[in-house]
């Protein structure tokens, strides 16, 4: 059998290899498992959705707050402007103030100045039915008409009470000193005459910001309480979860083991009846036809010998495809073979069913393994080879093993075909019922403290690349 590096096939120069995107299968750290990686993405996962919700609780309860702190302080308004229109206002309102008498505007404003400041209110008017203004704290709107709006006319013309956030805008604003959001209450109030007239009193907005911000931290404690509280009440649960989950994968992964163990017997039985049945039978088959092709040769039967010829070249190959199964289903003791050896022969049954293989080991890399290393890059080429040959329909398939480039304590074995791939994500995630490879590949590495990595997309062929450190193995 050739050597890896003299093959017929064409050869593999060393060198990095594409860029890829890589999936770990085993991490070489002798982790003991998925499981704890799959406790720690639980965990991350856990923090990362009640970050998540914490920010949306928050967003919302800004918005909620605001909303809620509104409608509080247009409530407190119009208990402000009930206030003043019954104890202040009203009473005073007499025909003298609507006359626009000076004393009646100067005692309205005496009782008025020592009330706005207290009840937080900022501006304060009454306009008549016509929109002229009988009073207001802004004494050079008084006497002024302005045009009534519908809010207005509404009030008047149906006694109710109209209250909102506004801009102040118009005419009848000209003068104030304030811009902004106000906070307007609207209301009819009655003079002493009777007569009905439009209040209207501003309140400062800004007072409606610090009770915003009272409800939203309020509202924000009880959320991140509440979720606290829930977390601390799942905690046993998803804890138990977590256990019950990585039970059952220790489990899958010791019926995987089993699996192994029970199908390497069945190979080395199916070898030792080949080779002690079939095998034998077939050579000594093979010692007799050759023998009865010398005997008629020298009966001078020429054309009876070629022919037993023939059938003796035939029973050779069937021994030899024997043999090479026999090598396939249990491979010799390999502890201290030589790996280009053992690489050859990993290859050539793919060569035997037409598919191009191709093979180049490192000169002096398999001095660098330790014994049991060789077995494990055996065992990891055969699987991956395999299923190129099984599941990927590939054309091409090449072994490398080469010192990994910038790190001379370290061998890089790559198994590579130009098959039709498949998803590594979908596949590691949900693995098909019944195909144990990956799983046993990954326990196998992650055991030997061996890196497993995989990169494949449907399409793209498949790349395996498995890494050594020597030392681990000597």
């Amino acid at each position: 059998m050739p050597a890896s590096g003299t093959s017929q096939t064409p050869q593999i120069p060393p060198g990095e290899p594409p860029e890829r995107e890589w999936h770990v299968v085993a991490r070489g750290d002798r982790d003991g498992g998925a499981p704890t990686t799959d406790l720690r993405r639980l965990v991350v996962a856990g923090v990362a959705a009640v970050a998540v919700v914490l920010l949306v609780v928050t967003i919302g309860t800004a918005s909620v707050s605001r909303f809620l702190a509104e409608r509080d302080a247009i409530a407190n308004g119009t208990q402000t402007a009930d206030l003043l229109a019954a104890a202040a206002i009203e009473p005073r309102l007499t025909p003298t103030l609507l006359a626009g008498a000076s004393t009646a505007l100067d005692e309205l404003d005496e009782v008025v100045d020592t009330r706005l400041g207290a009840l937080g209110v900022i501006r304060l008017k009454i306009f008549t039915a016509d929109g002229t203004v009988v009073y207001s704290d802004e004494r050079r709107l008084v006497g002024q008409r302005f045009d009534l709006g519908a809010v207005e006319r509404a009030v008047l013309d149906h006694g109710v009470t109209r209250a909102a956030v506004t801009t102040p805008e118009g005419r009848e604003n000209e003068f104030e000193a304030f811009r902004g959001r106000l906070l307007e209450i609207r209301r009819p109030v009655h003079a002493t005459t009777g007569q009905r007239l439009l209040l209207e009193v501003y309140g400062d907005y800004a007072q409606i910001e610090p009770r915003a911000a009272g409800l939203w931290r309020t509202f924000v404690a009880l959320e991140v309480v509440g979720m606290l509280a829930l977390l601390l009440l799942l905690a046993p649960v998803l804890w138990w979860l977590v256990r019950r989950l990585a039970e059952a994968q220790r489990r899958r992964e010791e019926a995987l083991r089993a699996s192994v163990v029970a199908s390497d017997a069945e190979r080395r039985r199916l070898a030792g009846t080949l080779h002690d049945g079939p095998v034998q039978e077939l050579t000594a088959a093979s010692l007799t036809v050759a023998a009865a092709a010398d005997s008629m040769r020298a009966a001078g039967q020429e054309q009876r010998a070629a022919t037993v010829d023939e059938a003796g070249v035939l029973v050779r190959r069937g021994i030899a495809s024997l043999r090479t199964l026999l090598v396939e289903l249990y491979p010799p003791e390999l502890r201290g073979a030589d790996l280009d050896d053992v690489v050859d022969d990993l290859v050539e049954p793919l060569r035997s069913r037409g598919i191009a293989a191709t093979a180049w080991v490192e000169p002096g890399v398999g001095a660098r393994l330790g014994s049991e290393q060789v077995p494990l890059v055996h065992r990891v080429a055969r699987e991956c080879l395999r299923n190129a040959a099984t599941h990927s329909q590939a054309a091409h398939v090449s072994v490398r093993i080469a010192r990994a480039p910038g790190h001379d304590d370290r061998v890089v074995v790559e198994i590579a075909d130009d098959g039709k791939g498949f998803d590594v994500r979908e596949t590691m995630r949900y693995p098909r019922e019944g195909h144990v490879g990956l799983a046993v590949l990954a326990d196998t590495c992650r055991r030997a403290g061996a890196r497993l990595e995989v990169a494949s997309a449907p399409g793209s062929g498949t790349v395996w690349r498995l890494t050594l450190t020597p030392e681990a193995g000597r």
